[in-house]
């Protein structure tokens, strides 16, 4: 797979959250918005999106159930 490093996302308030990322998602990020890019042929601003969904959705189940009241 080519190297695909964002250096910004297209979509700004992608670009907001996955700076705010630490290293683990976003690498994890990173890997899902090019695997949708290039293997799916979806274009890179959609792609990123959804790699943002998922990595939020990879974040809320590694840190676990909360627990409230």
């Amino acid at each position: 797979m080519p190297n695909y490093r964002l250096n910004s996302a297209l979509d700004p308030d992608v670009a907001a959250a996955v700076a705010a990322l630490d290293a683990d998602a976003r690498e994890y990020f990173e890997e899902r918005a090019a695997i949708i890019e290039f293997d799916g042929g979806v274009q890179r601003i959609d792609a990123e999106r959804r790699a943002l969904a998922l990595t939020r959705a990879w974040l809320a189940r590694r840190r676990g159930p909360s627990i409230t009241g």
